[in-house]
């Protein structure tokens, strides 16, 4: 993960050199640029679509902290790591807890607070959630009518822009009806393997990062490219086509190699800790 980002903030820092030293040094640390601006975006990362990246790797922490108190209770501890913090400086500073994304902690000059008050600790914990009660739903009779429910009641939310937020409270809860409902079908029919798939989820981390490079060279140069002034299909498949284009190629000149050096050190550690 880590490699590739600084190679994409890199990049992008190079088209557009408008940021300043401490903006990008944050922006490396996976650091948002601005914890007193609009939640949960915190001003971006100087990469914005980064921005959500200091949302894992603070849950990557607590998860890794949790496991090392108890392997068998993780999901219990990690839960509560991230729901008592969050929940407490809400009570405090805005008398309630919000599940809505945009949520900002009232009257503290501590803006750091507002990242771990940010309710969007709670959609790691209903991820959790749903990956312990997917395996009581093996073998379930209706999975398919609950499924194509589930999915019609996500493309109607999707389609009426009900609830057009961010965080359990808009687009969390959308998310979790589509989620649930690819959950039931694989668990109780199965997916056959699939090359196009599985083409996109091996480039997909690449692809999250380098479409923001590809459409700012696309505004920078957008005088030499006809067609950008516009919103249009063909503008869309540029986008589309460039993106993934360059999410392969950094997918297998640094992202590839970089987790065959990550197994290898993972692996020689392995076998120093068995000596």
């Amino acid at each position: 993960m880590y490699p590739i980002l600084i190679v994409a903030i890199t990049i992008y820092i190079f088209i557009n050199p408008v940021y300043s030293s401490e903006e990008i040094l944050r922006s490396y640390f996976f650091i948002n640029r601005d914890y007193s601006k609009a939640a949960p975006f915190f001003g971006y990362n100087v990469l914005f679509p980064a921005w959500s990246l200091s949302y894992e790797m603070y849950f990557y922490f607590v998860f890794a902290l949790a496991m090392g108190i108890s392997h068998p209770k993780r999901i219990l501890i990690t839960s509560a790591l991230l729901i008592i913090p969050a929940s407490i400086l809400q009570l405090y500073f805005n008398a309630g807890i919000s599940l809505n994304g945009n949520m900002h902690l009232q009257d503290t000059n501590i803006t750091p607070l507002n990242f771990f008050a940010s309710p969007m600790m709670f959609e790691f914990v209903v991820g959790m959630l749903l990956f312990k009660i997917m395996d009581y739903f093996e073998g379930f009779k209706y999975y398919k009518s609950v499924s194509l429910i589930l999915l019609l009641s996500f493309l109607t939310c999707y389609f009426t822009t009900f609830r057009f937020a961010v965080g359990l409270y808009g687009f969390g809860s959308w998310a979790i009806l589509l989620i649930v409902a690819a959950l039931l079908f694989e668990k109780n029919h199965g997916l056959k393997e699939s090359r196009i798939l599985t083409f996109f989820g091996d480039i997909s981390y690449s692809l999250y990062l380098v479409h923001a490079i590809t459409m700012q060279i696309l505004m920078k140069y957008h005088d030499h490219v006809p067609f950008y002034g516009k919103n249009s299909p063909l503008k869309f498949l540029v986008i589309l086509l460039t993106s993934i284009v360059l999410a392969w190629i950094l997918h297998h000149v640094i992202e590839k190699p970089m987790l065959r050096v990550g197994k290898l050190a993972l692996n020689k550690a392995k076998k120093f800790k068995k000596t």
